[in-house]
């Protein structure tokens, strides 16, 4: 006689010691104790049709997929399912707030950046008017040894001009402004004037200087160049190093020049005091 799968507690109670041992009572009923071999077991109906029923849906969906790819091949439309998928998560990923450690981070990289960028762009600018500026005093100085005849001198005097003078930028350019030992600024002496001391003054005040008279003084026979009479011309080389005219004529421009030099970064100091 076979054993039932499912018994209710009526027919259990009916069966004999040796057949109850069998089952097993789950609620109200009494249900075979089968152990599952292989894959063999005894379900529940509901769990077999349950299952039943997902298997024929999953097959449904499956053939309506394969249906809607018609004559695409299966493993590329699998593949772009995937990245379907992995776009869908950076999106998602996308939309999430970051934190405000995050944002801080990234506002600190941002303006450390601008400011290396401003630092950088400023020094260039800087170095430009410099530049500019240092442009604008040696054309200067070049147009006041003009006016003097002393255009040969401009490697000499140029140091101690740049020294004497500052260059500031306006609406018209750039002006060189004369400026005393300590870079104050000086005054014409043109009477009646109070405006600044232009270079041309300048270079016409170094001509008559015992520091830089040797510098202007004209070779030859006691001549002179530019405004110094020839009696002072000599007067001022003889004081500046020992020399006299007849040796200061003898020398080459360019020797007349390196003296003259020596002449000036001897005397600068007490030139400067006056």
């Amino acid at each position: 006689m076979a054993l039932a799968a499912a018994i209710s507690k009526n027919d259990f109670d009916s069966l004999d010691k040796s057949r109850q041992e069998f089952y097993r009572a789950e609620g109200d009923i009494y249900v075979l104790d089968v152990e599952e071999v292989d894959g063999w077991a005894l379900d529940k109906p509901d769990d077999l049709k349950n299952a039943l029923k997902s298997e024929r849906n999953r097959n449904a969906a499956a053939k309506k997929a394969l249906e809607a790819l018609g004559d695409a091949d299966p493993k590329a439309a699998a593949e772009a399912l995937v990245r379907v998928a992995e776009l869908e998560a950076k999106l998602k990923d996308a939309g999430k707030k970051p934190s405000e450690d995050a944002i801080a981070a990234a506002v600190k990289a941002a303006t450390e950046k601008l400011s290396a960028e401003l630092k950088q762009k400023s020094a260039d600018h800087d170095g430009l008017i410099s530049d500019l500026g240092s442009a604008a005093r040696r054309d200067a100085v070049r147009a006041a040894l003009r006016k003097v005849d002393a255009e040969d001198a401009y490697d000499i005097v140029l140091p101690h001009i740049e020294r004497l003078t500052k260059t500031e930028r306006d609406d018209t350019g750039f002006v060189v402004h004369v400026v005393d030992e300590k870079g104050q600024p000086r005054i014409t002496r043109r009477p009646g004037s109070t405006d600044g001391m232009s270079v041309d003054e300048l270079v016409e005040e170094m001509t008559k200087s015992d520091t830089f008279a040797r510098v202007f003084s004209k070779p030859g026979a006691g001549g002179t160049r530019g405004r110094t009479s020839p009696s002072t011309a000599g007067s001022r080389a003889r004081s500046a190093n020992g020399s006299n005219d007849s040796q200061t004529s003898a020398l080459s421009p360019m020797e007349r020049l390196r003296a003259a030099n020596e002449a000036i970064s001897a005397g600068l100091s007490s030139e400067g005091s006056r």
